[in-house]
């Protein structure tokens, strides 16, 4: 069974106090698990190329951040690209996350540009 060791990012939502909204702020941090299924189909759209959508499992062994704000988890890193997580499980003493399609949101990376 293969070894996962990348970053996981959390959207946590914070308030902006010029505007009064809540604006989700990006937050990454590496997380240790493991690949408990790896596997991948191509998608066919209207476009003109089809999209790649994963299914893959991965267990991250949680720690006291990813289990405080385990529903506001929402993209992984794997395999050199950013995947959304399309749905979480609790599994003590780790969290099962399921990766979808690629992943077009914010970034930690972006929000430092």
């Amino acid at each position: 069974m293969a070894r996962y060791h990348d970053k996981v990012g959390f959207l946590i939502p914070q308030d902006n106090q010029e505007t009064g909204l809540s604006e989700p702020r990006a937050v990454e941090k590496t997380l240790y698990g493991r690949v408990l299924e790896h596997s991948r189909k191509w998608e066919t759209t209207d476009h003109t190329n089809d999209d790649l959508v994963l299914a893959n499992q991965i267990a991250i062994t949680g720690n006291d951040y990813a289990f405080r704000y385990m529903s506001a988890i929402a993209y992984a890193r794997f395999m050199g690209g950013w995947w959304k997580v399309t749905s979480i499980k609790l599994k003590y003493p780790e969290i099962i996350l399921t990766l979808g399609g690629v992943w077009n949101g914010p970034t930690a990376a972006s929000r430092k540009a």
